[in-house]
């Protein structure tokens, strides 16, 4: 299907695009909320600002789609292929992503607050400084995913597949469940202070990478 005939029969009121092929399309900054692409082909798909809020996407080919800075909110990705897409910055907050695969995905500040990815393929993906507050991770594969600066604050990582090397690269593991199934205690509240220090040293943080927008847009997890 041509991308303007898309859009003319979106306009027009039509929802239901299961499995349709919009393979190459460039649909940046189309407004497809709530659209059903259930099983279609967006391979290599320009969707960058696209709005796809609410859509449902679950078992649709995304591989190598741009989604730069797209609105994916409460959008359901079960089982979607998403492997090698551009995710920057994209808002995730509340998607279903169970078994999806995000393996070798660009997510660097995209929001994933609330998203549920569980068995997720997250296999080399780049999550640096992502917000995966509160998130759902039990079982997922994060096997050489990029961490760097990540917020794993009250995340499920029950059974996920990850390294310590990688966990101590994030932001924050507040409250998170760690893959062991054991719930993250910070070393302040683990460890008493000593009664002849009077004021502890303050916990060292990496430096921020050189080569992201500084600018944080983490959304905080309500309490």
């Amino acid at each position: 299907m041509e991308a303007k005939e898309f859009v003319r029969q979106y306009t027009a009121g039509k929802r239901n695009f299961e499995k349709a092929n919009l393979s190459g399309a460039d649909l940046h900054g189309t407004d497809l909320h709530g659209a059903n692409l259930k099983g279609a082909n967006l391979t290599r798909a320009d969707l960058r600002w696209a709005n796809l809020s609410e859509a449902d996407l679950s078992e649709a080919d995304l591989g190598g789609a741009d989604l730069y800075n797209a609105h994916l909110f409460q959008a359901n990705l079960g089982g979607a292929d998403l492997s090698g897409a551009n995710l920057h910055g994209a808002d995730l907050s509340g998607a279903n992503l169970p078994q999806a695969n995000l393996c070798e995905a660009k997510l660097p500040q995209a929001n994933l607050c609330g998203a549920k990815l569980p068995q997720a393929n997250l296999g080399g993906a780049d999550l640096r400084r992502a917000n995966l507050g509160g998130a759902d991770l039990q079982w997922a594969d994060l096997g050489g995913a990029h961490l760097y600066w990540a917020n794993l604050r009250e995340a499920d990582l029950s059974g996920a597949k990850a390294t310590q090397v990688q966990l101590d690269q994030v932001k924050s593991l507040e409250g998170a469940v760690l893959p062991d199934g054991t719930k993250y205690t910070s070393q302040a509240e683990s460890e008493p202070v000593p009664p002849e220090l009077t004021t502890p040293n303050a916990e060292e943080q990496p430096d921020q990478p050189a080569d992201l927008d500084a600018s944080d847009n983490d959304r905080e997890v309500a309490e």
